[in-house]
């Protein structure tokens, strides 16, 4: 299900779980319906259909919303300033990364990449091939590359496709 229909239906939810704060509400969601953090938004958009379950959601969006309030947090703008500056803390850091004179500190990114690919071509094409049993990665190494990748990935094409941000240059010709 699309995270713009819990949105809609559950907007402090919806935003706090699309953003960096969604491990926190997905543990506080997670608590109110008796269910695992990882099993949130499938239970959610399960529930969206049966309007006595989404009367159930709402009640838990309304304590979800005390406790931002507790927090500090008064406006939907405020949870989504907040994970803005999350991101650019981040694309800061890599940006700080990238112009290292160091080579450990700027290759490390891109050495995942090529690590994860060739993880993949090994573990799921070169393995069967070879008729070995294939080994067991756990799923956070999954999610920890994807992770990774994905946010350098999207960094690295935002930059590519505005001619107005320079490229880095960290001493590699």
């Amino acid at each position: 299900m699309n995270m713009d229909i819990i949105k809609s239906v559950l907007p402090w939810i919806g935003t706090a779980l699309g953003g960096p704060l969604g491990a926190g509400v997905a543990g506080f969601v997670a608590s109110k319906l008796g269910v695992s953090p990882e099993a949130v938004t499938a239970t959610v958009s399960g529930m969206l259909g049966n309007p006595e379950k989404v009367v159930e959601l709402q009640k838990i969006e309304m304590e979800y919303k005390a406790h931002c309030l507790a927090l500090g947090y008064k406006h939907l703008a405020e949870i989504e300033a907040l994970n803005a500056s999350v991101v650019m803390e981040v694309n800061k850091t890599m940006q700080a990364e990238a112009a290292s004179e160091h080579w450990a500190t700027y290759t490390w990114r891109p050495f995942n990449g090529y690590l994860f690919g060739v993880t993949i071509f090994g573990c799921y094409f070169i393995l069967p091939l070879c008729k070995i049993t294939q080994p067991v990665v756990p799923e956070f190494i999954w999610i920890a590359w994807g992770s990774i990748l994905g946010v350098a990935s999207f960094f690295r094409g935002k930059m590519q496709a505005d001619p107005l941000i320079p490229p880095v240059n960290n001493g590699s010709k």
